[in-house]
């Protein structure tokens, strides 16, 4: 039985990875200044994040269209694959896995899965790849999908936020507390947590913060030097930052399997270009 993985661009999957095991990427799409790019395909990501510095407007994003997800099931099928299985962005902040689910009922419901991920970047993508791990290793199309909605209580996302300044203008946090939080030089934690955005920490200044960061893994998910853990950390256009957290990481945790990369540009655009997100699934 072949089964084909379907994700939109917000999970992060690195290219080679991709190409690997032939996941199919439905690409969310970037408004931006009267024009609509395609993310990751239209403008790279290097090129996302030098306009986004140099920009004074920031972009929106839009989810895939049902038609695109119904195109690429049918073609998947087309080319010979029994199964699908589709894993989103949570429905808590994008309808991108309401539209997987709607061009589902329209090809193929019964051989199909859409899955909630319950958060974004590589916490998405980590259930990807053990989806992948598992169906190698013999499992059932059901018994991939029943493990994966096990797994991704398991799977979280925890981001670093530089500046408020993309949360205020894309409606996620009031005006006020923005500018409250900008003139302390506030640094907010944020995670993923039941399909819901919630706050971990506030810390004046960055060094603090990126602290916090690592802490929270031990705080917030009780993983400590015992537990096996895989963690990708996300950069939006500095790396060395990204680099010096997993350097953390690797000496507090149990870290079997790590990876550092450049977010996409529809996650980039919530956070700017300092964004920092770290997945961690165990």
């Amino acid at each position: 039985m072949k089964i084909k993985f379907v994700v939109d661009s917000t999970c992060d999957i690195p290219e080679e990875l991709v190409k690997k095991h032939d996941i199919s990427v439905i690409p969310l799409e970037i408004n931006w200044e009267n024009e609509t790019y395609k993310d990751g395909v239209d403008l790279s990501k290097e090129q996302f994040m030098r306009k986004l510095e140099e920009s004074d407007t920031i972009p929106k994003t839009s989810q895939p269209s049902v038609g695109q997800f119904a195109k690429v099931y049918e073609e998947a099928f087309a080319d010979g694959y029994d199964k699908i299985i589709s894993i989103h962005i949570t429905a808590g902040f994008s309808g991108t896995f309401q539209g997987a689910e709607a061009a589902a009922e329209m090809v193929n419901s019964k051989n199909i899965a859409v899955i909630d991920s319950y958060t974004t970047t590589m916490g998405a993508g980590w259930l990807v790849l053990e989806a992948i791990k598992l169906v190698e290793n013999g499992a059932s199309f059901e018994e991939v999908v029943e493990k994966i909605k096990v797994k991704r209580e398991n799977s979280k996302v925890i981001i670093y936020l530089d500046t408020l300044e993309y949360a205020i203008k894309g409606g996620r946090i009031s005006k006020l507390k923005g500018i409250v939080g900008s003139f302390f030089n506030i640094k907010p934690i944020i995670y993923f947590e039941n399909k819901m955005v919630k706050e971990y920490s506030k810390s004046r200044g960055k060094n603090k913060a990126l602290q916090s960061m690592v802490n929270c893994m031990s705080d917030l998910f009780s993983i400590d030097e015992n537990k096996e853990v895989k963690v990708a950390m996300a950069y939006g256009a500095d790396r060395i930052d990204a680099e010096k957290i997993m350097e953390q990481i690797k000496e507090k945790y149990n870290v079997t399997e790590s990876m550092i990369y450049q977010m996409g540009s529809a996650v980039a655009v919530h956070g700017g270009p300092g964004l920092l997100a770290m997945s961690v699934s165990w």
